[in-house]
Formats: C-alpha cells, sequence, structure tokens
C-alpha cells in the first residue's frame, strides 16, 4: 500500500525589511523545495503585497496565517513584523515549527523561553 504525504499550509514568518540576500537565498530554496514536496507556503516576502500600508500587509498576513496548517520560523530579534504575526499565530493556537534563530534556553522569564516552549509543546500546552 502506497502511503502519500499529505500536503500541509504553512506560514514562514521572517524577516522582510531587514533580510539579508544569503538568508533571503536560504528561504527561496526551503520555499522552493516544501513546495516542490507538496506543501504549500505563504511566504510574506514573496506572497504578501508589500506596497500598501503596514494595516493592509498586517490584515493579509492574519488572514494567510489563519489559512495556515502550522506556522514555520526564521527568527531575527529585530524584526517587528516577525513579532506581530507571531502574536497573530500564538492567539489562533498554530502549532510553531522553528527553521532558524539564535535561541536559547534561560533560567528567568524571556521571550527566548515562551518561543522553545511553544516549538515543543505547542502555544498552549496546559489547555
Amino acid at each position: 500500500m502506497e502511503v502519500l504525504a499529505v500536503a500541509k499550509s504553512v506560514f514562514l514568518i521572517s524577516p522582510v525589511r531587514k533580510l539579508d540576500a544569503e538568508t533571503e537565498e536560504l528561504l527561496s530554496h526551503l520555499v522552493d523545495y516544501a513546495e516542490r514536496n507538496g506543501d504549500v507556503v505563504h511566504w510574506p516576502k514573496i506572497d504578501t503585497d508589500q506596497s500598501g500600508n503596514g494595516t493592509a500587509i498586517c490584515q493579509q498576513n492574519r488572514q494567510a496565517i489563519i489559512n495556515a496548517d502550522e506556522v514555520w520560523l526564521w527568527w531575527q530579534a529585530d524584526s517587528q513584523g516577525s513579532l506581530f504575526d507571531l502574536g497573530i499565530a500564538w492567539g489562533l493556537k498554530k502549532p510553531l515549527k522553528i527553521i532558524s534563530g539564535d535561541l536559547k534556553y534561560t533560567e528567568e522569564k524571556s521571550f527566548d523561553n515562551v518561543l522553545l516552549d511553544w516549538h515543543v509543546d505547542g502555544p498552549t500546552p496546559n489547555d
């Protein structure tokens, strides 16, 4: 019996304005690979109309996150758009897969801990 992979819809959170050429190329290859393997990836750098105002961009991304089965994160701490998109994804209880980032568990409360716990346990492990 042949087992077919089930395609998933993914929202890729990554920097847009502060995206360097090397990272853009890596992400482009990642998206291409995922889509060749049947996934549908919404990458705001390519799939969100960036010509509008910030509100229009956030509205487009919110709808794409609503439509996504899971969220992938290429973490860059100084990306304000990434923080906004993460808040939407958290509120919608989307699974998070961290694909890159310099995140470390800390003894004290930290945003790194939140992201790492979310990646492992989901956004609401005690629900």
